[in-house]
């Protein structure tokens, strides 16, 4: 989903986006570094602007995004005619600008997720799903670069 979108706000004709193991390990070091990698969230959000300048830096990028989601709280409902799960997720977005060493967009997105199901058995999961592709696409008509998204056509 996350990559589908992405391609959409930022089509290959006009840029080129990778997905840098070398990067992300980088900033898995900085992290670490500075104590605040959890090996169950990662916690790259917590690094600071100069860390995605210095690992954007020395692989010789143009930008660093950043784009983890967390699921905050849950909720299941149980109703005489169907079961709903509700997610809050929440979407800590960072993308800067190596070269002008500044945040392009610096935001956290929260958004509810829900899955319901008329036998009783919905989906955390779709819920979570759900709850992160409203972010995503917040975030993405928020960026003012790449090619204007609107959400509903996505």
């Amino acid at each position: 989903m996350v990559n589908n979108k992405l391609a959409i706000k930022f089509p290959k004709t006009k840029y080129v986006l990778i997905q840098d193991k070398k990067v992300y390990q980088e900033l898995l070091i900085i992290a670490e570094e500075k104590s605040v990698y959890n090996q169950v969230v990662g916690n790259l959000d917590q690094l600071k602007r100069e860390d995605y300048v210095k690992a954007g830096e020395k692989f010789g990028y143009d930008y660093i995004v950043v784009l983890p989601f967390y699921a905050t709280s849950s909720e299941f409902v149980d109703g005489p005619w169907s079961s709903s799960y509700r997610v809050n997720v929440t979407l800590r977005a960072r993308i800067v600008d190596v070269k002008a060493k500044e945040y392009i967009y610096r935001q956290d997105q929260v958004e509810k997720g829900s899955s319901s199901d008329a036998f009783g058995n919905p989906s955390y999961l779709r819920a979570q799903r759900d709850g992160a592709k409203k972010c995503l696409d917040t975030v993405l008509s928020d960026i003012g670069i790449g090619e204007k998204y609107v959400a509903d056509k996505n």
